[in-house]
């Protein structure tokens, strides 16, 4: 009879630790489900200590985390006497790690089981009196970031069954809370990044709304001025054919020439408004480019500015023929092109020479000038940038006729560039796609 008592004590002390393993399984694969609905720090630590210790028969559980430099611990959530309402931690604690039981697990990383705090001469007393405790570390990249506590009343409540537990769980928070704080770091990054992102919107309106100002005031300034300057311009011209000495025609010269020149500074200030302001519009008619560039080169070699020039053109057969195109502009980029090769040149030869491969006319202006340093290459089309300024002064111009003659190409759907040494001249040139003019035959 007593023999059989014995067995049914161990059979229900066995079916107890069953229902107590199958109870603790419950409650953590629960917290593995609910796991997945808490979104912040503070849900997470509370939820810890509420629905998953205390629900394993923890009588008294405190979680910590550490601050940012891992210099402290801080009581973050807690059941027992620690919390008797909503979310409130009475006496809430700052530790330094390394001090007491819980600084010291946040130090090593390593779990511990205190079974007598009586002799525990690093033990932190709280509100009430304990002589157990159980700590265990929650890590994020082997980093401790926090410590789930408890104490007990009596001395040795605590086993390796409970460390293994704790210690389950709290992996499962750690690795919880490192999603969230992932998860708020991007949050922080997509609200800076909102902020920048408006910033940078307020900027670009505030800029867009000057240089709309800017343009319409250039394209006022630059009409205003177009129309006394063709009135000294025609004037001029008008000048040059009435009865005139040599000193008198020399003056009239100067004076037109100096007309014509603040004219064209005048027409590149409003194709910059134009071409900012998007209202740049392409005049497609058929043209000959062959009569062009002889017409231009002529016109050249009729100027005070080449007269020490040797002024070629190197017309290749393939572009002889009538092509669809941007006469204007077409002329105006070669036009630059040539003012400043013959400028810059002073002394010397200048060859325009242009060929046609396919549907495309390549277009080249080489001069024997100074050439242009390889560190200013990259910049010479860029806006009012000129390779010596001491050059520049002698020889006029504000440095925008490269810049103007790259959106123009641009806007033709071409290309252009330069090939130059210093010392041994410059070549520039701009390709561009033409179609040649169709020809329809009638019956």
């Amino acid at each position: 009879m007593a023999r059989m008592t014995s067995l049914e004590a161990r059979l229900a002390e066995a079916e107890d630790r069953l229902s107590a393993s199958e109870e603790l399984f419950r409650i953590i694969n629960r917290f593995a489900v609910d796991i997945m609905n808490l979104k912040t720090s503070s849900e997470l630590m509370w939820h810890v200590a509420r629905e998953v210790v205390g629900n394993m028969g923890f009588h008294d559980c405190v979680i910590y985390l550490t601050d940012p430099l891992g210099h402290y611990l801080r009581q973050v959530a807690a059941i027992g006497a620690k919390n008797l309402e909503g979310d409130d931690i009475i006496n809430s604690l700052r530790i330094r790690v390394g001090d007491g039981v819980t600084g010291r697990v946040a130090k090593t990383g390593k779990p511990i089981i205190v079974d007598d705090l009586s002799k525990e001469p690093s033990y932190i007393p709280d509100l009430e009196p304990a002589l157990s405790e159980i700590c265990v570390p929650m890590l994020i990249d082997d980093k401790v970031v926090g410590v789930i506590d408890s104490e007990e009343a009596r001395a040795g409540v605590f086993n390796e069954r409970h460390l293994e537990v704790l210690s389950t769980i709290a992996a499962m928070a750690s690795g919880k809370l490192k999603l969230i704080r992932e998860a708020e770091q991007a949050q922080l990054r997509n609200r800076e990044l909102e902020r920048t992102r408006q910033r940078l919107e307020r900027a670009r309106q505030q800029a867009e709304s000057a240089n709309r100002v800017k343009n319409a005031f250039l394209a006022t300034l630059s009409h205003e001025l177009r129309t006394p300057m063709n009135g000294v311009i025609g004037m001029g011209e008008l000048l040059l054919h009435t009865d005139l000495n040599e000193r008198q025609d020399k003056f009239v010269n100067v004076l037109l020439s100096s007309a014509k020149s603040l004219t064209g500074l005048v027409d590149d200030l409003l194709d910059i408004s134009m071409i900012e302001a998007g209202e740049l519009r392409l005049s497609i008619c058929p043209l000959n480019l062959t009569e062009m560039a002889k017409d231009l080169v002529s016109a050249f070699k009729a100027t005070e500015i080449a007269h020490d020039v040797t002024l070629k053109l190197d017309i290749c057969p393939t572009t002889e023929g009538v092509w669809m195109g941007d006469g204007k502009r077409i002329r105006q980029v070669l036009s630059n092109l040539v003012n400043n090769a013959v400028k810059f040149t002073g002394e010397g030869g200048v060859v325009v020479r242009m060929k046609a491969c396919a549907e495309k006319v390549r277009f080249e202006v080489e001069d024997d000038g100074p050439g242009i340093p390889d560190d200013r290459l990259d910049a010479i089309f860029e806006r009012f940038h000129q390779v010596e300024e001491q050059e520049s002064r002698r020889h006029g111009g504000v440095g925008i006729g490269l810049n103007i003659s790259r959106q123009l190409v641009s806007a033709m759907r071409g290309q252009i560039g330069v090939i130059s040494q210093e010392g041994r001249g410059a070549t520039f040139w701009f390709e561009i796609p033409l179609t040649r003019e169709k020809v329809v035959r009638t019956a």
